[in-house]
């Protein structure tokens, strides 16, 4: 298809139809000698023009097209016959100088590139104390040269204070913390503030639980010391001790074993006791059947009392019967009278003896009650004492198997004291070597605080014992 925006069909066209018409006009339509001439002379230079365009021009369209889609590659040049065009000869001149221009300014693109190179070398080695210094008058690679110089400068700002601050840890100062202004976050940078100051929180707490043990460690050993020289000091007061009581053991042990034999004798006399409160009962009971023997007597002589109290009482009466009737006889019965009065004094004499008798005996069976009373609470003093007997017997036996068991515990003491008394000697050794061990654990506490103590951080002046508060 024909492409009538192309400059070169429309001139094309315009030749031939010069070259068709002028010819025709000069010869049809023109009677002028002369001008007929001029109109075939055109017609021959629109001949030779079209020729030379077609050889040369379109030709020149060609290759300049082909060199500006190839002039960004390298050994690509403008070549072109240009002597019958002085037009394309100066675009030629344009291109070779634009070209000498393009080799100088890459050129200088390349000696800035090669010294980028350079640099980005050292900062991949890790040295930011160069920059790109080479100029270009390639204003995208300037500005990319600004931006690396930039990064460098800013990175070489920020390695400067971490440096600072990692400089000052070293120097076991832990107070300030890392921070970079101007990174994005989760950025490597970032990434890497986090990490230090997360390694200056960590050798911070690390740093506060150093000082609080140490401390805690301090008072720890300071006490240890303290209660060490108390444990020696019991150790000697325990020995002592122990002494003294080897002796008083001792001696417990003669009288246990003298309360032991004690004992023995003491349920040996319970038994006689036994006995003879047993005899006594049985005295006792034979006392209580005589006083009830005696009480049967009484009650016989009581009996055999009223018999002549009634006695004495008829003779009475008989008597005064006999008085009256002696009276009654007169003279004949003076003598009667005279018998009868001294019936009648014997029978009161026999009245008042028989009440005499009569008080006596109730006098003695009182006695014989009383006696009977006695002689009952003797039995049952007796039956009571048997049994506290019996019970002082048990309490005695208890004690002598007490006594016999507390003989074995007192030699099982003795035994156990003769351990404690190893066992205390052991400890005496034991709290010697503890103290030296609290000696050495107390100078590794004040080594690790005034160790701690040397750096300086957040917190350090607050730590304080936590066993002290």
């Amino acid at each position: 298809m024909l492409n009538y925006k192309s400059l070169y069909l429309r001139m094309t066209l315009i030749h031939l139809t010069g070259i068709i018409l002028l010819p025709i006009n000069a010869i049809f339509f023109t009677q002028e000698y002369f001008s007929q001439v001029v109109q075939i002379i055109i017609a021959i230079a629109l001949i030779f023009h079209e020729l030379d365009e077609r050889k040369n021009g379109n030709n020149l369209s060609k290759e300049l097209i082909k060199f500006l889609k190839n002039m960004d590659k390298k050994d690509v040049t403008f070549k072109i016959n240009t002597s019958m065009s002085s037009e394309y000869s100066e675009i030629k001149n344009i291109i070779e100088e634009r070209e000498k221009i393009l080799i100088k300014k890459e050129k200088k693109e390349n000696e800035l590139i090669e010294e980028a190179k350079k640099v980005m070398q050292k900062v991949k080695e890790g040295t930011y104390s160069s920059t790109i210094v080479s100029q270009t008058s390639n204003i995208a690679i300037e500005e990319f040269k600004k931006t690396v110089n930039d990064m460098i400068d800013d990175t070489k700002k920020n390695y400067s204070i971490i440096n600072s601050v990692l400089e000052e840890y070293i120097n076991y100062d832990y107070r300030n913390k890392l921070v970079l202004n101007g990174i994005t976050v989760d950025s490597e940078l970032s990434i890497l503030v986090n990490a230090v100051n997360k390694l200056k929180e960590a050798i911070t707490q690390m740093l506060l639980e150093n000082k609080s043990t140490g401390v805690n460690l301090q008072s720890s050993s300071k006490t240890l010391l303290t209660n060490v020289d108390k444990l020696n000091i019991s150790s000697d007061e325990s020995v002592s001790s122990l002494k003294d009581t080897t002796s008083v053991l001792e001696n417990v042990t003669v009288n246990v074993s003298k309360i032991s034999e004690q004992t023995i004798s003491m349920s040996k006399l319970a038994n006689t006791v036994v006995k003879s409160s047993k005899d006594g009962e049985t005295l006792a009971n034979k006392t209580n059947v005589a006083m009830d023997e005696i009480n049967t007597q009484v009650k016989a002589i009581n009996e055999s009392i009223s018999i002549i109290d009634d006695i004495a009482f008829q003779t009475n009466i008989l008597s005064l019967n006999a008085a009256v009737e002696a009276a009654t006889a007169g003279e004949a019965g003076k003598g009667f009278a005279v018998v009868a009065q001294e019936v009648r004094n014997l029978a009161n004499r026999s009245t008042e003896a028989a009440k005499e008798i009569k008080n006596l005996v109730e006098l003695a069976n009182q006695k014989a009650n009383e006696g009977k009373v006695i002689a009952n609470n003797m039995i049952e003093g007796y039956s009571n004492l048997n049994t506290d007997i019996s019970k002082t017997i048990e309490i005695i036996d208890n004690v002598a198997n007490i006594s016999e068991e507390q003989r074995k515990g007192v030699i099982k003491i003795n035994e156990a004291i003769s351990i404690l008394e190893k066992q205390i000697k052991s400890n005496n050794e034991v709290s010697i070597e503890a103290n030296n061990i609290a000696i050495k654990t107390l100078d590794i506490a004040e080594t690790i605080v005034a160790k701690a103590n040397e750096k300086e951080f957040e917190g350090k002046d607050s730590i304080k014992c936590e066993k002290c508060s």
